[in-house]
C-alpha cells in the first residue's frame, strides 16, 4: 500500500486500561509481538459502510460493521457497542475523577507518556499473513482520569482470563485530539493471533 496520511479530529478517544497475566496476554498475539512491545489491535469495528469499504484500500487496516450507542450526559462518557458478527459486545460508562487511580501508572503524565510511546499499531490487514501499520500523530495528548465500568465479551470471558488473570486498572479521555494518521510499512510474516506461539 502507498503511504498516506489521514488527517482529522478525534472526538473522543477513551482508553480503558486492564492489568492482565503477561502469558495469557502473550497467547493471543501473533509474532512478533508481545507484551509491553508493540501495539497490536486485534480487530477494528466501525458503524460507517465507507469506512468498512474503504479499509485496505484508501487507508490500512480491515474494518467490521458494529452498532455504537454513545452518549455523553454531564460529562459521562457511556458507549454500547455490538458488532454485526456477534464476536464484540461491549459497554462502557466513565465519569470524570478527580484524580488518576492506577496500579499501573504513578501519575497522569506517566500514563499519557505511555500511550504516546505507542502510538504505532499494528492490525490484522485485509491480506492473509499481513498486518497493516498505522502510527498516529497528534500535538497534543491532554487527558482526563475516569472512573470506568466495563461489561466486556473479551475481557469477562473466563475461559481466556481466569478469574484474578484480569482486572480493570484505570481509564482516559482524550478530546478534541488533532490528529494525523500516517501507514506505515506492514508485516507480512505475523502468525495468526491465539497459535500460542508469540515470541520475545
Amino acid at each position: 500500500m502507498t503511504a498516506r496520511t489521514v488527517a482529522c479530529t478525534i472526538e473522543r478517544r477513551l482508553l480503558v486500561n486492564y492489568r492482565i497475566e503477561p502469558a495469557l496476554v502473550a497467547r493471543l498475539l501473533p509474532r512478533p509481538f508481545r507484551p509491553q512491545l508493540g501495539v497490536y489491535v486485534p480487530r477494528r469495528d466501525t458503524n460507517s459502510r465507507i469506512t468498512a469499504a474503504a479499509g485496505g484500500t484508501v487507508f490500512p487496516g480491515s474494518y467490521r460493521l458494529a452498532r455504537f450507542e454513545v452518549d455523553e450526559p454531564g460529562g459521562q462518557v457511556r458507549i454500547n457497542v455490538t458488532s454485526r458478527d456477534g464476536q464484540v459486545k461491549l459497554a462502557v460508562t466513565a465519569a470524570p475523577a478527580g484524580a488518576l487511580t492506577s496500579e499501573l501508572f504513578e501519575t497522569l503524565d506517566d500514563a499519557v507518556d505511555f500511550f504516546r510511546r505507542g502510538a504505532l499499531g499494528f492490525s490484522p490487514s485485509a491480506h492473509a499473513s499481513c498486518l497493516d501499520c498505522v502510527r498516529l500523530q497528534s500535538a497534543s495528548w491532554a487527558a482526563q482520569p475516569m472512573r470506568a465500568e466495563i461489561r466486556s465479551g473479551l475481557f469477562d470471558d473466563t475461559a481466556l482470563f481466569p478469574p484474578g488473570t484480569c482486572s480493570l486498572d484505570c481509564a482516559l479521555v482524550m478530546r478534541n485530539l488533532p490528529a494525523r494518521w500516517a501507514t506505515g510499512h506492514p508485516l507480512t510474516s505475523a502468525q495468526t493471533p491465539g497459535d500460542g506461539q508469540a515470541r520475545r
